[in-house]
């Protein structure tokens, strides 16, 4: 199968030395990357210049080679389908801080959980309260060139009829976009697509 690959991507041109925070915007969000006892660390940040769009592939985990469902990905300025500018463009999620030492042992499974089309890259997180930096996570993205299970852009009612039919190793497609959706709205977080897409589910 073209889209997964037996390891995640890895961006050459950042370096992950001293980085030991990993950003969850999906299935992280409810699912850690690791045993809590290696988490030093849980909070709120959210990311900007990106946007969560439910246009990747999946045939690993929500879906199958022959019935791929779909999942989050994000999409940086440098993405053809960014978009317009004015749109909202700030992603709430998840930080984790690892135990440094315990960082490589988790990383190569990690690696292999993102290995459906994404890159392993650096992004800049901020506090929701204060809007200052807290320095740099790792994250898993769909990159512009290297990304062969990119499905998007896909219309709203599209997206919606495939999570509602379909289901993979991990469970139902469905399953995903309404935890996903919760978390979201339990933080208090507004996702416009989100809403979007179970608005074109009703």
């Amino acid at each position: 199968n073209l889209c997964v690959w037996e390891s995640a991507a890895v961006d050459k041109s950042v370096s992950f030395e001293g980085v030991n925070r990993i950003f969850g915007y999906g299935s992280l969000c409810w699912k850690p990357p690791c045993d809590e006892r290696e988490i030093v660390k849980t909070e709120t940040v959210y990311v900007k210049d990106l946007k969560r769009r439910f246009w990747q592939s999946s045939c690993d985990h929500r879906g199958t080679p022959e019935y791929p469902g779909l999942v989050v990905t994000l999409l940086g300025k440098d993405h053809p389908d960014y978009g317009d500018e004015e749109e909202e463009n700030q992603v709430f999620g998840v930080c984790f801080s690892i135990r440094k030492s315990y960082l490589s042992t988790i990383l190569p499974d990690l690696d292999y959980r993102e290995r459906h089309g994404y890159t392993r890259t650096l992004v800049d997180t901020f506090d929701p309260k204060t809007k200052k930096s807290l320095g740099s996570a790792i994250v898993y993205l769909a990159k512009p060139g290297n990304d062969p299970a990119y499905a998007g852009p896909l219309e709203d009612n599209e997206i919606g009829k495939i999570i509602s039919n379909s289901t993979g190793p991990s469970g139902t497609n469905i399953g995903y976009f309404n935890k996903l959706l919760k978390f979201c709205e339990s933080h208090g977080w507004r996702d416009a697509h989100l809403k979007s897409i179970q608005k074109s589910m009703l």
